[in-house]
């Protein structure tokens, strides 16, 4: 029997593999995604009622992008679609602790979860997965905010030793990118004649093999317990 559970609606339902509070973390963590991007918008002056230290604030985000090597999309982005993407910088630099220097592994897996399977979702709800035509959309796609997402979290976590236990942040980055890389193909395969979904066995292979790669990458950067 399926756990059967009061409260958010994602969480009913759901297989008794996992304990509900499993559930009821990543749904925050979604949630904290969501509130910590909304809360950056407001830092960064771009809203109505301009906070009074925003260009402060802006100056500051800036020095921890240059730390970190943290560079925006090149795409021809319009300037509501910038602010959504340092709105989705600064909210990530928070999640994780970066913004402070206090970067945890726990905080970035929390801010990967939060802001990849947040993103999909909108994504979902408004199909938006590639580029919009028109110049005019306030948002960028989410090709475009996912492929900064997972810049940021990577530059963060590069700087973060293995756990004792063998595990990594980048490690939950690279099933999150199979989690993604499955959506989009579905999407496109109902898109386009010639585009076929991913099979099982060639995302396994996939996952292995960037596994493998990330596990050396992971010793190449001295980052892995001897």
């Amino acid at each position: 029997m399926p756990i059967q559970m009061s409260g958010h609606e994602l969480l009913r339902d759901l297989p008794k593999s996992r304990k509900e509070e499993h559930y009821h973390n990543a749904v925050q963590s979604i949630e904290e995604f969501t509130i910590a991007h909304e809360l950056s918008h407001h830092l960064l002056g771009h809203t109505v009622d301009d906070y009074p230290r925003s260009r402060a604030n802006d100056a500051y985000l800036d020095d921890v992008m240059r730390k970190y090597g943290i560079e925006l999309p090149d795409e021809n982005l319009n300037g509501d679609q910038l602010q959504e993407l340092r709105a989705d910088v600064l909210a990530l630099l928070m999640m994780t602790g970066a913004l402070l220097n206090e970067a945890t592994a726990a905080r970035i897996y929390r801010a990967s979860f939060g802001s990849i399977i947040g993103l999909t979702a909108l994504a979902h709800i408004y199909d938006t997965w590639v580029v919009p035509e028109a110049s005019s959309e306030t948002h960028p796609d989410f090709l475009t905010r996912y492929s900064c997402a997972t810049q940021v979290i990577t530059r963060i976590a590069k700087e973060i030793p293995v756990g004792r236990e063998g595990g990594h942040p980048l490690g939950l980055l690279v099933q999150l990118s199979g989690f993604v890389s499955i959506i989009l193909n579905n999407w496109l395969a109902k898109r386009l004649d010639d585009h076929h979904p991913v099979d099982v066995m060639s995302l396994a292979s996939w996952l292995f093999k960037r596994s493998t790669e990330l596990e050396e990458e992971l010793k190449r950067l001295d980052l892995w317990p001897r």
